[in-house]
């Protein structure tokens, strides 16, 4: 799901409180990403190379009550593209492969953090309307779910108590 951050009153799609609030059955896997849209399909024509923000949704609840599930966030705002809809798992891993082949040079920065307070949304916002080429994307991760679940003690991994991944 995208909407173009230009006709956004929010820089978010969603409350990033909400967000850690769904249910088990809804998670958002990117509550906000920041990209360009490839010039190529499936994306609509009049939306290429366009820069916007999108939500990566996962719903693991009976296939019956999706719709009404999302009813809510389409109406919060209205999405410029929305693939929200059954997919296979391996199809959602793979959906940006052909945007990043071997090969290429990457650089990732990250950190974990337990707020997500206004004044560092906007500086989100403020760099990913700079984002120099279609391989440059800006990503706010949820931590919850199954993860929030299992002691911070349980495995090597120690950012159980963070709840937002930059």
């Amino acid at each position: 799901m995208a909407i173009s951050p230009p006709e956004a009153d929010s820089p978010l799609l969603v409350d990033p409180d909400a967000v850690l609030a769904l249910p088990v059955t809804l998670e958002s896997l990117e509550p906000v990403s920041y990209t360009h849209l490839p010039p190529a399909p499936p994306f609509p024509e009049h939306l290429h190379n366009k820069k916007m923000c999108g939500v990566v949704w996962c719903y693991t609840g009976p296939l019956k009550q999706a719709e009404r599930v999302f009813e809510p966030i389409r109406r919060f705002k209205t999405p410029a593209l929305d693939f929200v809809g059954p997919i296979p798992h391996p199809v959602l891993q793979s959906m940006h492969d052909g945007l990043y082949p071997p090969g290429h040079q990457w650089y990732w920065k990250a950190d974990f953090v337990r707020t997500l307070p206004d004044e560092a949304i906007a500086v989100h916002v403020k760099y990913a309307e700079s984002m120099p080429s279609m391989q440059s994307t800006m990503h706010l991760y949820p931590i919850n779910g199954a993860a929030g679940r299992v002691k911070n003690s349980a495995t090597p991994w120690a950012y159980r108590l963070s709840l937002i991944h930059i």
